[in-house]
């Protein structure tokens, strides 16, 4: 379903989370049911329908929360700090992030480390503070390298882009955004596409 959503195709992608999560609900199994609603989530945020995004992360929290699954929470977590900062809720945001940071203490995912890093580097470049958004965003592209997440690095030359613009380092800044502009171009992300042709 998320490869569907990252290549602009939204209504499949939400009709085969849909099909998958009817599927988990009759045969109950809570660690899929919250994956499946997690991916809804992100799959409406690539669509930037924020609304419809957050309904289905409090679904996907609150089914963690019940069965204490710390992955669960940490992946929902994550989703939630993604969602506030595309609200423009930066201080919601540092919150999630803090929690989220404070459960990483207690068990090893790279794959979630990796994203932290990275939200934390969005935090810290809406908030104007550029030196920690580059060193938490490089820690992310290390991470990220190795676990060969392609569509994760694009999107964080994209952000690093934003970034070096915002700074006044033009030259960076379009080193960044044609990388972030070529990988999605080769996992023919559309809906991140069209970010460059606006």
């Amino acid at each position: 379903g998320e490869m569907y959503a990252r290549h602009g195709k939204i209504k499949i992608a939400i009709d085969l989370i849909d099909d998958t999560i009817k599927i988990y609900e009759d045969n109950p199994d809570p660690d899929g049911l919250t994956k499946c609603y997690i991916r809804k989530g992100r799959a409406f945020l690539e669509n930037s329908d924020i609304k419809n995004a957050g309904v289905c992360f409090n679904k996907a929290e609150k089914v963690a929360r019940s069965i204490k699954s710390n992955f669960l929470i940490a992946s929902v977590l994550a989703a939630r700090t993604t969602h506030h900062l595309e609200e423009g809720k930066i201080g919601k945001a540092r919150k999630r992030l803090e929690e989220l940071l404070s459960l990483l203490a207690e068990f090893d995912s790279k794959e979630i480390q990796a994203e932290a890093n990275y939200l934390e580097g969005r935090i810290y470049l809406e908030e104007g503070d550029y030196d920690t958004a580059e060193s938490c965003f490089n820690r992310s592209i290390a991470q990220f390298e190795e676990l060969k997440e392609k569509f994760m690095l694009a999107k964080i030359f994209y952000y690093q882009g934003t970034m070096y613009k915002k700074s006044g380092n033009e030259i960076k800044a379009e080193e960044k955004t044609r990388q972030a502009l070529k990988v999605f171009t080769e996992l023919d992300a559309a809906i991140w596409l069209e970010k460059f042709n606006r």
